[in-house]
């Protein structure tokens, strides 16, 4: 082992002694490092929100704090500027032991649930509502400076933290609808009834008079003692034209608004509010009466929302809302076995009393389908007081020939038309096919319980606005694939038309079970199929004997 001189040793130790600077960052490092083990000790900053200042014992200004979890603290605010700075709402970071405000904490942005904004309470404070409660919360600067500028008004969402007791700011990209879950902002539909509807309902035309009433001579109607709001129920197997009517409704009421604001008919505020029963209906407790009571508010909320016209007034519009499929809802009660859905029904027919304020005082529009009316409880028609209207199938030959003629408006037909008489030569070949005694050829035989007679059907007993349309939809199809390649005649022929429709007819009868008839047929009341029997005729002869009748 190699001996090391003292003198060179001593050298060394002289030469490792540290300069002043070293000396200073040495001393800095140790300072570093004892905070950071202090850190450790005490554990890391916490991040809370500042509500309002509080007067120590000591004259120390102190800050009421609330941290995520929600409990509150009231650390001292050591720097006098950073006192001045605080506002209700600010974000700051407070020691892990809550004993002093250490700063603003700028980084993070407000984050927590959504609800509706009702009204500022006071300069501090803001009331809004979630869940069907309504809460008073600490208004944040941004929000407050929000509101003056009348960038928030009631409707609005905004970004709470419930735990913490503060509204922080509007919800960024939502506008004044944004809290309305059952407002239906879709565009208004294409669909008018004189042009697009064989021999429109009289319900469509009384909705619109009764609106058009209330818009512009409403004094009349209440010298007369009339109602403001409506009540209609649409029954009617699925394809009877219920939904068809409902968009011409919704068509017509918002060209009568467009006229009363002075605006394009695009520009008219949505109106429409629409539900189903799944909607509303929830597995968990409580859940259906709020949503029963959530999609009521919001009725109301839009029927007391003023809008201005292009003169400057301002006027209340009509609120139009649809039920879909309401027996689901509005079932006989006493047939589930814990009560809840009559409870949850009790609710429903509570919030649709006429007696209220709100269809008292407003124009509200109530129209409710149903494909099973038999199904409703009788309290729901006489709490409401409701006008039914039936939508059967097309068995009449006017009412066939009617929608017929709307639906082969836009379809091109085979043959000469030198005086504009194809389609209506069409339409009556058609119908004479149809409902003339000589040309019935049953398509189905029905036996009834305790009868020993069968009963016939025909294709027109089964024949509805909807599978009109998709008979058409198939012969214009055809007609296409024809022209495109060549292959015959230009534009749809009559034989098409029958092929069609009976293929479709056909299509129905297939489906058809003892426990299903009713949905395809209209059958008198009190009267249960026992037994289905379907006619089929020959795949060849019956085409041919379709050619032959062209």
């Amino acid at each position: 082992m190699k001996k090391t001189d003292p003198t060179m040793l001593l050298d060394e130790l002289m030469d490792s002694t540290p300069e002043p600077d070293a000396s200073k960052r040495l001393d800095e490092q140790i300072r570093a490092y004892e905070t950071r083990m202090q850190e450790l000790m005490t554990g890391p900053a916490r991040p809370a929100v500042f509500l309002c200042h509080m007067k120590g014992n000591g004259g120390h200004d102190r800050a009421l704090c609330v941290f995520e979890d929600g409990t509150e603290a009231m650390p001292v605010i050591i720097d006098p500027a950073l006192a001045r700075r605080l506002e209700a709402g600010d974000q700051v970071v407070v020691d892990n032991r809550a004993t002093a405000v250490l700063g603003l904490d700028g980084a993070r942005l407000p984050t927590g649930e959504t609800v509706r904004f009702e009204r500022q309470v006071s300069e501090h404070l803001v009331e809004v509502s979630s869940r069907d409660e309504h809460l008073v919360l600490h208004c944040a600067r941004r929000l407050r400076r929000q509101i003056t500028a009348g960038e928030v008004r009631p409707g609005a969402s905004l970004v709470v933290n419930i735990r913490q007791k503060v509204a922080f700011a509007d919800l960024p990209g939502a506008d004044d609808l944004s809290y309305f879950r059952f407002l239906d902002r879709s565009p208004v539909p294409d669909i008018v009834a004189s042009r697009d509807i064989g021999g429109p309902p009289a319900l469509i035309e009384d909705c619109l008079q009764h609106v058009q009433q209330e818009l512009l001579q409403p004094e009349v109607r209440r010298r007369y003692g009339l109602p403001r709001s409506m009540f209609h129920l649409l029954v009617g197997s699925t394809g009877t034209g219920k939904t068809l009517s409902i968009n011409a409704i919704i068509r017509g009421i918002g060209e009568l608004m467009a006229r009363a604001l002075g605006v394009p008919l695009d520009q008219v505020p949505p109106r429409v509010v629409r539900f189903r029963p799944d909607q509303l209906l929830s597995p968990w407790l409580g859940t259906s009466d709020s949503n029963v009571a959530r999609c009521f508010d919001e009725i109301i909320q839009l029927a007391k929302t003023p809008h201005l016209t292009n003169d400057g007034r301002a006027v209340h519009l009509p609120v139009l809302v649809i039920g879909e499929e309401i027996e689901g809802l509005g079932r006989h009660r006493g047939t589930d076995h814990d009560g809840v859905y009559d409870r949850i029904l009790t609710t429903f027919l509570q919030r649709l009393d006429p007696a209220r304020p709100e269809f008292k005082d407003h124009t509200i529009v109530c129209l409710f389908t149903s494909n099973a009316p038999h199904l409703l409880d009788a309290a729901m028609l006489r709490r409401c007081g409701m006008r039914t209207h039936r939508f059967a199938r097309l068995a009449k030959r006017q009412a066939f020939q009617a929608v017929m003629d709307k639906q082969l408006q836009r379809l091109p037909l085979a043959g000469p038309d030198p005086a504009g008489e194809l389609k209506r030569v069409c339409v009556l070949e058609l119908a004479s096919w149809l409902y003339a005694v000589e040309n019935q050829e049953a398509v189905v035989e029905l036996l009834y319980v305790g009868s020993g007679e069968a009963v016939p059907k025909f294709r027109r007993d089964f024949l509805t606005p909807a599978l009109l349309n998709r008979a058409v939809i198939q012969a214009a199809e055809q007609a296409c694939r024809r022209e495109t390649g060549s292959t015959g005649p230009q534009g749809a022929t009559v034989t098409e038309l029958k092929e069609a429709i009976d293929q479709q007819v056909r299509d129905l009868v297939e489906q058809l079970t003892e426990a299903n008839v009713r949905e395809y047929l209209d059958l008198p009341d009190g009267l249960r199929v026992g037994t289905v029997r379907r006619i089929r005729p020959p795949f060849v002869a019956r085409h041919a004997a379709l050619r032959a009748a062209v």
